[in-house]
């Protein structure tokens, strides 16, 4: 198999693939019962209203910008796995999962009239595990699709 030479791209791929698993675990949440809004419903309501958010294309507008989420989240996890090394794989995906699940729906709330919030405890639980998983997947993404080179920098420790 072809390796990634370029962070970008391998950023970019490794995003969309982790979009793709957070997007199924959304899912498998909401027919479970476990959440009662949906990440795609609280990232349309960045633009729109709830009422909106839930129309067809308020959901496809949800999913366009929770794409965008993580491929942004795939760009910076590989430039920090390229950077500080291939060590604690399990770790670093965990915590830059769940610091970037946490930080983006934050900030954007401050900045917005459309509140963006779950309304209740479970909810928040099993998104901070789904993020948990976005971040494995794109950390491990990340090392079996970027070629070795974009690795070899050793960290300044």
């Amino acid at each position: 198999m072809t390796k990634i030479r370029d962070r970008i791209i391998l950023g970019i791929i490794s995003g969309l693939i982790g979009g793709v698993i957070i997007t199924l675990m959304d899912y498998i949440f909401l027919i479970k019962g476990v959440v009662i809004t949906s990440l795609h419903e609280m990232a349309a309501r960045i633009y729109i209203n709830r009422k909106e958010a839930k129309t067809p294309l308020g959901k496809l507008l949800g999913v366009i910008i929770s794409m965008g989420f993580s491929v942004g989240g795939g760009l910076v996890m590989t430039e920090l796995l390229t950077r500080s090394g291939k060590e604690n794989l399990i770790a670093k995906g965990i915590f830059t999962g769940v610091t970037s699940g946490a930080i983006i729906p934050a900030l954007l709330s401050g900045l917005n009239k459309n509140k963006i919030k779950a309304k209740n405890a479970s909810t928040h639980l099993f998104y901070s595990l789904a993020h948990a998983v976005y971040g494995i997947v794109v950390i491990l993404c990340c090392v079996k699709l970027g070629h070795p080179s974009l690795f070899d920098e050793s960290p300044p420790n």
